[in-house]
């Protein structure tokens, strides 16, 4: 016996083949063919990027990603990288939800502030990127004048020139389309000081 549906005069057995049929022809086209497509084409088009954008030492050891964040505040030879909600943990990726008229906010960024002052010699001209954390916690760029900032006493703690530290900053600095300013990797930044170090 078989059961008419609607006006079309598509038996329910119909119906439920074609149902099934598109069901497994979605996924294998959405959950096999087309990850396997795009991962084959990642590694022929770009290797690196696929793979997580790593920074390696010399034996290959794996210092972590071009691409994510990293806490550098223990070790003031290295440039510091924005404040992270997350403490650069990329489990707990996210921001603080904090609005402009919280006091435990304004409280933070006075926190900051003051500690900036005093670590970088600087007065009321920080870069916002200093005092700000991204919204994901996990960014691993910062402003060109962050860097700026934070060059005399990388240069002084590494005891290298200021020309020196300078060339550094250019050479891994790049504008974003979406962006009025120029940005910094950090992680590259600091694996090529690191490098100057050995």
């Amino acid at each position: 016996m078989s059961i008419t549906l609607g006006r079309s005069g598509i038996t329910l057995f119909k119906a439920l083949f074609y149902t099934c049929f598109s069901y497994l022809a979605l996924m294998v086209v959405l959950g096999l063919i087309y990850p396997l497509t795009v991962n084959y084409l990642a590694n022929i088009i770009n290797y690196d990027h696929a793979h997580g954008s790593l920074l390696k030492d010399e034996q290959g050891i794996v210092l972590g990603s071009s691409l994510i964040g990293q806490d550098y505040s223990q070790d003031l030879r290295f440039f510091q990288a924005r404040p992270s909600a997350s403490n650069y943990n990329a489990l707990a990726s996210g921001g603080y939800n904090l609005g402009p008229t919280s006091d435990k906010l304004e409280a933070l960024l006075k926190e900051r502030a003051s500690n900036i002052k005093e670590r970088y010699n600087l007065s009321n001209n920080i870069p916002t990127d200093m005092l700000t954390a991204s919204a994901s916690g996990l960014d691993c760029h910062i402003s060109y004048q962050n860097a700026l900032a934070q060059a005399p006493i990388v240069a002084k703690e590494n005891g290298l020139t200021l020309r020196t530290v300078y060339e550094l900053i250019n050479k891994h600095t790049h504008k974003e389309w979406f962006l009025s300013s120029d940005i910094v990797n950090i992680n590259t930044l600091n694996y090529d000081l690191m490098k100057l170090q050995e």
